[in-house]
Formats: structure tokens, sequence, C-alpha cells
């Protein structure tokens, strides 16, 4: 009896540290299975983002989805070949998919900074601007520039003293970069001349401008000239200032003057030459936007002095004879001027294309200018054409266009200058 007995209290001593070690292995186990458990929640979490990421981007760029709309996004394109609006249909896998957005014309450049030493403008007028013509020309080629007394005596790229060269600077204003021009103040903005416009655009695209809180325009044909360099051309401007302009002979700039002949063209400046024409203002051009106030119309007075008439202008600070002569050729022309004795006077020259320019006036036809008894007739500049030297620049006070003329011609006028 005391075998049986010591027997059973052997064997549940043995039960009962089974029963604890299996639950001690339960109690063990438990965190670890709760932690896996959860761990694959969160995989089948992941999982399914994933899976809808993925879903979303088959849908977008593979295939559409059987359940929406056609036109809408991720359904199949209309028969067409088109989608609802904001929505581009993806041709190669039949389905509508978001339009991506284009970087805007005027989206500004990364890379901003400013010129070092900025100079406070000087807010000269036209006539005080040289037009970087700094060769000269006789009625072939370039030449040595020639002495007193000589041919070809007395253009435009001897009498650089009478003028300031074109100068250029960039200021950042509100978080763009501008062209500032250090002569007259004017601020030129650049605008991708990947593309071209008509009068409209280009001026609904000056005014939708909102930056530096001013009024940005196109400009008039002669704030449009004290950028152009008549020293080069294809392009005629500065292209360190002036990038990736066009070249092209039918590249042009729009400015925002109609002319008085015909309200349907627009004045333009040829990129390539520096021309001043008139084009249809449904054409498609290029255009830059501006800011600053237009040129001061010219104030002439008319006095006689020793028998002879001159006028002066005392916006530009220019003298010009009133009497002009007709029909001379270039040569002639240059000439006539460098020997000219008139009021007392004997430093007379023949004007450059930016000094002749600033009696133009674009809001008058027939003559197009306010300078006493002018005739509208084409006048000779000193200004050679430097694409082609046997022309030269001439300024036709008809309707206000500049234009280049053989130098051999003999039916031009000529009006002769001192400061």
């Amino acid at each position: 009896m005391k075998k049986i007995c010591f027997i059973l209290i052997i064997f549940s001593l043995f039960v009962f540290a089974g029963c604890g070690d299996s639950k001690k292995e339960n109690r063990n186990e438990t965190p670890d299975s709760e932690a896996a458990a959860a761990d694959e929640d969160d995989a089948d979490d992941d999982t399914t983002d994933e899976d809808i990421s993925d879903d979303d981007s088959e849908t977008d760029e593979e295939e559409p989805d059987p359940e929406k709309k056609r036109g809408t996004l991720g359904g199949r394109c209309y028969q067409n070949g088109t989608c609802n609006t904001g929505l581009v249909c993806d041709t190669d896998n039949d389905i509508c998919i978001k339009k991506k957005e284009e970087p805007a014309d005027d989206e500004p450049d990364d890379d901003l900074y400013e010129s070092e030493h900025l100079e406070t403008p000087k807010n000269l007028n036209l006539g005080k601007i040289c037009t970087n013509q700094d060769k000269c020309y006789n009625e072939k080629e370039e030449i040595p520039c020639p002495a007193p007394g000589k041919d070809f005596y007395g253009q435009d790229a001897q009498y650089k003293d009478k003028c300031a060269k074109q100068k250029f600077q960039f200021r950042v204003i509100s978080g763009e970069q501008v062209v500032e021009d250090v002569n007259t103040g004017f601020k030129w903005r650049k605008v991708p001349m990947h593309k071209t416009y008509s009068l409209g655009g280009a001026m609904k695209h000056c005014d939708n401008i909102s930056f530096a809180d001013d009024r940005w325009d196109l400009p008039t044909p002669q704030q449009l000239l004290t950028i152009i360099d008549n020293g080069r051309d294809h392009p005629a401007l500065n292209t360190e200032f002036f990038p990736e302009m066009p070249d092209s002979d039918d590249s042009y700039l729009w400015t925002g003057n109609f002319c008085y002949f015909n309200f349907s063209f627009y004045w333009t400046a040829g990129i390539h030459d520096g021309e001043i024409m008139h084009m249809n203002d449904e054409t498609t051009q290029y255009f830059m936007c501006m800011k600053g106030k237009s040129f001061p119309a010219p104030s002439f007075t008319t006095s006689v002095v020793n028998e002879d008439e001159i006028v002066k202008d005392s916006v530009s600070g220019l003298t010009w004879q009133k009497n002009y002569e007709n029909n001379l050729t270039w040569k002639e022309a240059l000439a006539y001027c460098e020997n000219l004795e008139y009021a007392g006077f004997d430093d007379w020259r023949l004007p450059n294309k930016n000094e002749l320019a600033t009696l133009i006036n674009y809001e008058a036809e027939a003559p197009a200018s306010d300078f006493p008894d002018i005739a509208g007739r084409y006048f000779w500049t000193s200004s050679s054409y430097v694409s082609d030297p046997a022309y030269a620049w001439a300024h036709y006070f008809y309707d206000g266009s500049i234009w280049r003329v053989k130098k051999t011609d003999d039916d031009f006028l000529v009006l002769c200058v001192r400061n």
C-alpha cells in the first residue's frame, strides 16, 4: 500500500511539472505571436497601400478600368481619341491620363544674379545714345576710317564722342532677373523666343505681368532703337544680355504703336538688322515686355542766326539745320554736312540713325514728324547697313519707316545736325 501511494505521489508531481512548463511556454510565446500577427497586419496594410498605388499607376498609364466611363481618368478614350477636360488620351494604351503641365513661358530662371557694381541709370534721350557702330565703310565694304577732308569722312563711327555707348546690367526685381539699360533706365524682361505671337497675344502677355508692382508694356519704336546694336546683325542685339534671339531675316519684335495710315498695322523692329517697318497685327512675331516712361516729345524752337534758320530741340539737346538739301548720294551727303557753314557754325554733321529718329512722331503721318516744314520723304543718316555696306540707313518721314537704301542712289534728302 505504501508503495502504491508513493508511486501516485511521484506521478502527480510529474504531471503538475509538465502542465507548468506548458503554461510557461504559452506565456512566453504569446507576445511573440501577437507581434508576429501585428507584423503580418502591418505587412498586409503596406501591401494594400502598394497595391493601391500600383493599381493607380496601372490605371493612369497602362490598363483602362472597365468600370470607369469613357473619357474619365483611368477610363478608355473616346472613339475619336479624346478625353474630358484636363485629360489626354494615351493612344498606345487607349486610356485617359492626366495632362502634363508645361512650364510657363514667363517662368523665371533658377540661376538669378545681378551685375557687379550696379550703376544708377542716366535717363538719357535716344539722340544721346550711340548706335554702337564703330567701323567705317565706303559704298562697297569696310574701310579704315578716313581722315577729315577725305571721301566718306563724317560717318557714324567717327562721332562716337557725341553720344553714350550702349550699356546694360542685370538686376533682380521681385525674384526675377531683368535687363536694365544704364543709359535710359528702361527695364527689359526676358521672354523665351521659341514661340511667336499675334499682336493681341503679345499685349496680353505684357498686361498679365504682375511682379514688381508696375505696368509692363510693349515698347515704342524709339524705345526699341535704344537696344538695337547697329554694329552687328543676325541678331542686331547685344547677345550677352539678350541671348538666344532668333536671327532669321523674318524675325521681328512687336511694338505697341499702330500705324496711323492703317490701324490694323503695327510697327515692328527687325531682330536681324534693326529696321523699323509696319506689319499686320494678325501676323505672329516675337516680343519683349519693358518698363519705363516713353521718351518725351521733341520741343522745337525755330530761330534765325546770321540770316539762317535753325531748329533747336530742348529735349534731345540737338540743333538742326532748318533748310534741307535735295537729291544727294550718301557720299555727297556726308561731304555736304562736313563742309557746311550755316548760322555761324561749321561743325555740322550728318545725323546718325538714332539722332534722326528723334524727329519721328509715330502718332502722326504725312509727315510723321512735328519738325517744322519737313518733307515726307527719305532722309540720309550717317549709319551704314552692316549686313551689306552698299546700303545705309534712311528714315522715311511720310510714315516713320526706317529702311536701308543704296548708297549710290541720289533721290534722298539731307538735314544736318550739331550738338
